[in-house]
């Protein structure tokens, strides 16, 4: 299906526009870590231990993940929930790690030192999309991305209880090292309109077996009201409307 629902977040790695900055909880007062299973989406009330977690060792605004509350409370509307997360990642072109160890990994290097997929595993989620942009038209914020993901999570209670585990945190330090800029994006599935594979038998250059396969990823801010130009009669719509038409 199509994903909709994008917010444009600062994500658990790092602000939006701001070189990635994690650290771990300090250990006065932590409360003790979550085992990660898809089991912890059974039962709502887990969600009062995640937060307890996240709140333990002093973390800040959004749980220290990064993420402003605004978008952690949409998150946890739903805390039992099955949600998609679209990651678009810039890299340093050098790593920078915090502890100013000498290296002379490339961002892109330092990054593919960061394991997160044994954790998102013992939750039961997984890594649906995963790819190297390759071209890209400049946005509005004026960044060209180097990667992009798409993760599925079982849950909110799951995946909270992921970014605030300390074996989690400790593998961090390679994400921070290699990415510049991160932007994440909690989505859910839509379904695709019909048909999914349109008759073009009478194009003009109807497409064959030998034609290069690409991947196309739309990624969009929509007008509060939508804009139509002047003297345009249509009704007043939000963005939203706009675009289904």
């Amino acid at each position: 299906g199509a994903l909709s629902g994008c917010t444009d977040a600062p994500g658990p790695e790092a602000d939006a526009g701001t070189q990635a900055d994690a650290s771990g909880p300090s250990d006065a007062g932590q409360a003790p870590p979550i085992e990660l299973s898809p089991a912890l989406c059974d039962d709502p009330n887990n969600l009062q231990a995640v937060l307890a977690s996240l709140g333990s060792g002093g973390m800040s605004a959004g749980g220290g993940l990064g993420m402003n509350e605004d978008e952690l409370q949409k998150l946890l509307e739903n805390p039992t929930e099955r949600f998609y997360m679209v990651n678009l990642i810039k890299f340093r072109e050098l790593a920078v790690y915090a502890d100013g160890r000498d290296t002379d990994l490339t961002g892109r290097e330092a990054n593919a030192l960061y394991e997160p997929f044994p954790f998102i595993q013992a939750m039961g989620g997984r890594i649906v999309y995963n790819s190297v942009v390759d071209e890209q038209i400049d946005g509005a914020d004026d960044v060209v991305w180097d990667d992009v993901a798409i993760v599925e999570y079982p849950c909110p209670i799951g995946f909270l209880a992921m970014v605030t585990s300390p074996e989690f945190q400790e593998t961090l330090v390679h994400k921070d090292a290699g990415v510049e800029i991160t932007r994440v994006m909690f989505t859910e599935l839509q379904p695709l309109p019909a048909p999914l594979d349109p008759d073009q038998s009478e194009a003009a250059f109807p497409p064959t077996a030998e034609d290069p396969a690409f991947d196309l990823m739309h990624v969009m801010d929509f007008h509060d009201i939508a804009q139509y130009e002047p003297g345009a009669n249509e009704p007043e719509r939000t963005g939203a409307e706009a675009w289904t038409l």
